[in-house]
């Protein structure tokens, strides 16, 4: 199975061809892998692809399509979604960094992103809405129109209207695809192919390559365009912490946790009301306090490991700084320094006990 290099193009008729990198991305279950799969020579390599809720996508991996496609060497890279089922969001976050980093040092293009949403999916999920905040992040707003948008597994037939009203809410969503099409995004659509619905397995999966290739083939046609990490890190010598992408990361993080400090706040209140009166309710919500509480374990683990990767307790300061800033400013340094300890020694990052930095 093909894995992260970079690697000089391959020969065709004794010319080398320019290679041309393909993101493909979206939530877990999308269909990135199947469509990777799809888009495949027989004889290539394939991604292991995913049944039910669990991801079988737990590294970045490319895939060179085996037949070269309108005179490019083409890769598609399979990413991991950031709402994975193994991997936290800031483990595939170092990977996604870092697979750009590759690409941008080896000085190699990306051509776009085709970005998948499951057409059956009738309500966008949180993680679906960071996740296209993240492809803005990577692109910028200059190579937005690099972004293909598919509508995945198009079925058609007597579900072709209930599509088609999903697929127009879609791209009028001022939360999902409309500010990514308004600066130039394309969308498209992708069948669900089966048997079933064609006359053999053999027409298919013809179709599925047919179909998976034709976008391809669209995202080929792409000037290819600077990425906005590529601006950040190459040319404006900006460290890891400081590009966009990071600080999407960073926001989604904070409003991760304070939701999940509302719902520590509300369960343990209404379990507060209930303790006399009905126990066994009051229980119940005691537990969901509970696995509240053991989530923000979860975040302040995942801040540890992004301020590892960005060198450590500076970058946490700074984003400790940046929400609680007059608190820090009001109880002074040293309580400060007490929580960058903490996290020294390899501890979790215990806000709440200090008095300056609760929220």
């Amino acid at each position: 199975m093909a894995s992260i290099s970079l690697e000089l193009s391959l020969m065709s008729n004794g010319k080398e061809c320019p290679k041309r990198y393909i993101l493909v991305t979206g939530v877990t279950g999308a269909g990135k892998s199947t469509f990777i799969a799809n888009a495949m020579s027989p004889q290539d390599p394939t991604p292991q692809i995913g049944r039910g809720l669990k991801s079988k996508t737990s590294h970045i991996q490319e895939f060179p399509i085996g037949k070269f496609l309108d005179g490019y060497d083409v890769i598609l890279v399979d990413m991991p979604g950031f709402d994975d089922t193994y991997k936290d969001s800031i483990t595939i976050l170092i990977q996604v960094v870092t697979w750009l980093d590759e690409l941008c040092q080896a000085k190699k293009e990306l051509s776009g992103i085709i970005h998948l949403h499951r057409i059956s999916d009738n309500r966008v999920s949180g993680s679906g809405v960071y996740a296209l905040k993240l492809l803005e992040s990577i692109m910028g707003e200059a190579g937005t129109k690099n972004i293909m948008l598919v509508a995945n597994r198009w079925r058609g037939g007597e579900e072709e209207e209930e599509e088609a009203t999903a697929y127009k809410e879609l791209k009028e969503d001022e939360d999902f695809w409309a500010p990514l099409i308004c600066n130039g995004a394309k969308t498209d659509r992708y069948g669900f192919y089966t048997s079933k619905s064609l006359e053999s397995e053999a027409s298919a999966k013809e179709k599925a390559r047919e179909a998976a290739r034709r976008i391809i083939a669209e995202v080929l046609k792409n000037n290819v365009e600077i990425t906005q990490f590529e601006r950040e890190t190459v040319e404006d010598h900006k460290p890891y912490g400081e590009t966009a992408i990071c600080s999407t990361v960073r926001s989604h993080l904070f409003g991760w946790e304070n939701a999940v400090e509302k719902k520590v706040k509300s369960a343990d209140e209404t379990a507060d009301k209930y303790k006399e009166t009905d126990p066994e309710r009051s229980a119940r919500f005691r537990e969901k306090a509970n696995e509240a509480r053991r989530e923000k374990e979860r975040i302040r683990r995942q801040w540890a490991l992004l301020a590892k990767f960005l060198n450590g307790l500076g970058y946490l300061l700074g984003a400790l700084a940046g929400k609680f800033g007059s608190k820090l400013m009001r109880d002074g340094v040293l309580c400060t320094f007490e929580v960058l300890a903490q996290y020294a020694e390899g501890n979790s990052l215990d806000i709440e006990s200090h008095p300056g930095l609760d929220t």
